[in-house]
């Protein structure tokens, strides 16, 4: 339990992350600018 919380957040991060890569390629908005 205590091996698989860490990973479900850093899953869960990084799918985040991947989608607001996505979305920003996709709609050319960039949440930087």
């Amino acid at each position: 339990m205590q091996e698989e919380a860490p990973t479900l957040l850093g899953l869960a991060f990084f799918m985040g992350t991947y989608l607001l890569v996505r979305l920003d390629k996709l709609s050319g908005f960039s949440l930087q600018a």
